[in-house]
């Protein structure tokens, strides 16, 4: 029984491949060591290699275009013009036209609620 053991053991030693990473390797290391190992499966390689990739190559993003100005100065030019609209020494608004109050409407209070006696329970 236990030389059965002893060998199902061994079977599984050779079959594991052996991956050596030093001690105080990353979690990169590891996965690069993984997937460019030729005696592991081709899934698993694939699997270490996809958990690579964002620490392996650049995301693509988007870049912002920053101008000369820098944001208080656009801020300040943004509530002069504010300003400038309010005092009506810039550039005219729109106004609406006045509103024409209509005649009130006639408004009754509700009538009292009386019970019916036909839908009273006795």
């Amino acid at each position: 029984m236990t030389e059965t053991i002893g060998s199902v053991f061994d079977r599984i030693e050779i079959q594991e491949p052996n991956i050596r990473v030093s001690s105080n390797a990353t979690a990169l290391e590891l996965l690069q060591t993984a997937y460019r190992n030729n005696d592991l499966p081709l899934s698993i390689r694939m699997r270490a290699a996809m958990a690579a990739i964002p620490y392996e190559s650049a995301r693509l993003q988007v870049t912002a275009v920053v101008s000369e100005n820098s944001l208080a100065e656009l801020l300040e030019q943004r509530l002069r013009r504010i300003a400038q609209m309010k005092n009506g020494s810039g550039t005219k608004l729109i106004e609406p036209p006045p509103k024409q109050i209509a005649s009130p409407i006639e408004v009754k209070p509700p009538k009292p609620h009386i019970n019916d006696r036909r839908y009273r329970r006795f």
